[in-house]
């Protein structure tokens, strides 16, 4: 095989690798589309995961399209972010009780995570019991000061 034979060969293979990959590709943004599609249809929030497991129901192979192909394919994830609903973002415990209490201490900090495990109800049910003490207690008092925060106190009895 000559040398001209060889290269007007392996520039025939890459036409035909390039005709392929943008094939492929094609199809993962055909079913990317059709999947949000399906998703919105049912009211059903666009999420990477969604469009997976629902891609694997429209792809004719049943393999569907993976997460990262959705994030690798620059349409593809041009797609799902027009698509998708903004992620609510968490709000960490270290800022939300530094705003509330003036320098938290470790044993503070550790409390705190531990009521974030509670749901709101069981936290909106804590409060309220405390403050029921809290006046409770404050009535008791009469018209005496209270020698005390009633957040640290609420805080130290929860």
């Amino acid at each position: 095989m000559t040398r001209q034979s060889s290269k007007a060969l392996s520039e025939a293979a890459m036409a035909g690798l390039k005709r392929s990959h943008q094939q492929r590709r094609n199809r993962s943004v055909t079913i990317v589309r059709r999947a949000i599609s399906r998703l919105q249809e049912i009211d059903s929030p666009v999420t990477l995961g969604r469009i997976a497991r629902i891609s694997r129901e429209l792809s004719d192979t049943g393999i569907g399209i993976s997460e990262s192909t959705i994030l690798r394919n620059p349409e593809c994830r041009q797609l799902y972010e027009e698509a998708a609903q903004p992620v609510r973002r968490r709000r960490t415990v270290g800022r939300l009780l530094n705003s509330e209490v003036e320098r938290p201490t470790d044993a503070e900090r550790r409390r705190m995570h531990y009521l974030m495990r509670l749901t709101k109800a069981e936290l909106a049910a804590r409060i309220i019991a405390v403050e029921r003490d809290w006046l409770a207690r404050k009535n008791r008092m009469g018209s005496c000061a209270i020698g005390f925060s009633g957040k640290i106190w609420v805080y130290n009895h929860l």
